[in-house]
């Protein structure tokens, strides 16, 4: 499933519930996850701290609603290697 304006919906329990029991009632594995710009503007990707918001948020997904991937897209190239990888890389 393809979630535009996913910062609308990150941090706010009822919206992240909302969306994930939709999610697993219609049986979709997938999210894809656009926007993440607007994510790393008030919390940070490449901070460890404050990525931990995701990082939760992705970890509720995949154990309590059994969603197996979460994706990212961007029209920017740069905005994954920038931001998306150090990321990752700071999490791990």
């Amino acid at each position: 499933m393809y979630l535009d304006n996913f910062i609308v919906i990150l941090r706010s329990y009822s919206k992240e519930g909302d969306l994930l029991n939709f999610v697993k009632k219609n049986n979709f594995n997938t999210l894809i996850l656009y926007q993440l710009n607007k994510v790393d503007k008030q919390y940070s990707l490449v901070d460890p701290i404050k990525n931990k918001i995701l990082a939760e948020f992705i970890c509720k997904a995949k154990t309590k609603y059994q969603i197996k991937y979460i994706e990212a897209c961007s029209e920017s190239a740069t905005f994954f290697s920038k931001k998306i990888n150090i990321g990752i890389n700071k999490l791990l």
